[in-house]
């Protein structure tokens, strides 16, 4: 009879040592784990900015005056942005008000080019339709070839363009101004009841952050959306 193996005894498990992220995110699981655990609070080694030892309580202390300080700037940023967009609300609600009681075509052109140019501080203003326009404020897409073609895509594709462009083609839609205008924005303009665009709002700048694409386009696009309403009561 064949003797038996004596059972193999069980091998002995020896634990991997645990990183830096994992204690961090076990005592970030347990944080009373130094309340319960007082006296390893005395250990413990923190070093301050200057060099010098500090407690565990002024480092807390030092670190929640950090994320106070952060919380702060974060929370007056917003504020800040708050008030801009209230004014700039306020604003498009007058020029609401104004395109509403506008009699005629000129009257919608004089209330846009005020708007943008003097309570947006926009210099870059040019109101183009299609069809024969009788009127000095709104340009006529067919009676300038030229600036028919600088604006075809827009007409054509029924979707705004933003961005810079060259001296030559800012001219043809800025020619009062005395330079180019480093951002261009060019807005489709399409009443609600309508299927294709009636022409293009150009709005221009010298300061690049003040339009798309360097902002949201919300703004530019409310703006067009209130002049396709007004300018579509007189094009038919």
């Amino acid at each position: 009879m064949s003797k038996k193996k004596p059972p193999t005894p069980p091998k002995t498990l020896v634990a991997s040592p645990l990183n830096a992220q994992q204690v961090a995110d076990w005592l970030a699981a347990h944080p009373a784990f130094f309340t319960q655990n007082p006296q390893l609070v005395a250990d413990l080694v923190l070093q301050h900015d200057s060099g010098k030892a500090i407690s565990l309580l002024e480092k807390q202390i030092q670190v929640l005056r950090q994320r106070n300080g952060h919380a702060l700037a974060q929370l007056t940023e917003l504020i800040g942005a708050a008030r801009d967009n209230e004014v700039r609300l306020a604003r498009l609600h007058h020029l609401a008000c104004t395109l509403a009681s506008a009699a005629s075509l000129t009257e919608v052109c004089e209330a846009v080019q005020h708007s943008l140019q003097q309570d947006f501080t926009l210099p870059g203003v040019c109101l183009a339709l299609s069809g024969d326009i009788e009127t000095g404020c709104v340009r006529s897409l067919s009676a300038e070839p030229a600036l028919a073609e600088l604006l075809n895509n827009v007409l054509r594709f029924g979707q705004p363009e933003y961005g810079p462009m060259e001296a030559n083609r800012a001219q043809v839609l800025f020619p009062d101004l005395p330079q180019d205008l480093p951002t261009v924005a060019r807005i489709p303009l399409r009443p609600h009841n309508r299927q294709t665009a009636i022409g293009v709002l150009a709005i221009g700048t010298f300061e690049a952050e003040r339009l798309p694409p360097a902002t949201g386009d919300y703004f530019v696009l409310q703006v067009a959306q209130l002049v396709a309403a007004a300018c579509g009561r007189f094009v038919g």
